[in-house]
C-alpha cells in the first residue's frame, strides 16, 4: 500500500522538474505543515476499527502519514489544515498563507491527475480551498492589526471589561460590532478601530479579544487569532 508520505514525496519529486529550487523550498515547507496536520490531528476521523489500527502502530512508533494511504485525504482533512491548524498552531504569516494555498491548489490538481481522486472529490477540494484563498492572508493581517490596535491602548484607563472569543456581526468604517461567540446575548459595540483595521474585517469571522469600555464605546487592549 503506497502511504501518504510516499504520496507526498512523488507529489514533490514531479513538482522538483518544473520549479526552481526556492520555489519548490515553499512547496516542501507547505506539504510538511501538512503532514504534521494529518499526524496529528487526522485520526480524529478514523473509524472505530481504524482508530484501533492507527494506535497499536503508534504505539510502534509510526505517523499517521506513515500508516495510512491517501484516500485518507479528505474535505474534513483540507478544511481543517487551512481555516485551524495554519492559523492556530502555526501563526503563519500573510505570505506563508498565500504560499499555502497556492500549494495545496496544485497538489489537489496532481491528485487528480495522478488519479488518486477522481472530479468529484477533486471539484469538492477546489471548492474549500476556493472559498478561503482570499481569507487565508486576510485573517493575518487582521490578526496583526488587530495587536497594533491593543498596543495603542492603555489597559487601566477603562471602566468596564469584557474578554473571550467574538463573532464580527456588523463592520462599518472605523467600528466594529461584536457577539459572543459562545451564544449568549451579550453584544458589544461599537468597538473603535482604524479605518484600515474594519476594512479588512469580515462579518462571520471570529477573534479571541479583552476589550475596555469609556464613554460608551469600546476599544481593543489584546487580540490573539482571527479565524474565517
Amino acid at each position: 500500500m503506497e502511504t501518504i508520505n510516499q504520496v507526498f514525496d512523488k507529489f514533490l519529486a514531479d513538482e522538483s522538474r518544473r520549479l526552481k529550487k526556492t520555489t519548490l523550498n515553499k512547496y516542501r515547507q507547505v506539504m510538511e505543515l501538512f503532514g504534521d496536520y494529518m499526524n496529528s490531528y487526522a485520526h480524529n476521523y478514523l473509524k472505530k476499527e481504524e482508530g484501533e489500527l492507527f494506535r497499536e502502530q503508534y504505539r510502534a512508533g509510526n505517523e499517521f502519514c506513515e500508516i495510512f494511504g491517501p484516500e485518507k485525504i479528505t474535505g474534513c482533512e483540507i478544511q481543517e489544515f487551512l481555516s485551524y491548524f495554519m492559523i492556530r498552531k502555526v501563526v503563519s504569516s500573510s505570505a506563508l498563507m498565500k504560499n499555502t494555498r497556492t500549494v495545496m491548489r496544485r497538489f489537489i490538481t496532481w491528485l487528480k491527475d495522478s488519479s488518486y481522486i477522481d472530479i468529484q472529490e477533486f471539484e469538492s477540494f477546489q471548492a474549500i480551498v476556493s472559498d478561503l484563498k482570499d481569507d487565508l492572508p486576510q485573517v493575518v493581517e487582521l490578526r496583526d492589526l488587530l495587536v497594533d490596535e491593543g498596543n495603542k491602548n492603555n489597559p487601566h484607563q477603562f471602566e468596564a471589561y469584557e474578554e473571550g472569543y467574538f463573532l464580527i456581526h456588523k463592520v462599518e468604517a472605523g467600528r466594529l460590532w461584536l457577539e459572543d461567540y459562545m451564544g449568549s446575548d451579550l453584544k458589544i459595540g461599537p468597538v473603535v478601530v482604524s479605518k484600515t483595521t474594519s476594512s479588512l474585517a469580515k462579518v462571520g469571522w471570529a477573534a479571541y479579544l479583552k476589550l475596555g469600555r469609556r464613554n460608551g464605546k469600546w476599544y481593543i487592549i489584546e487580540s490573539g487569532n482571527v479565524y474565517p
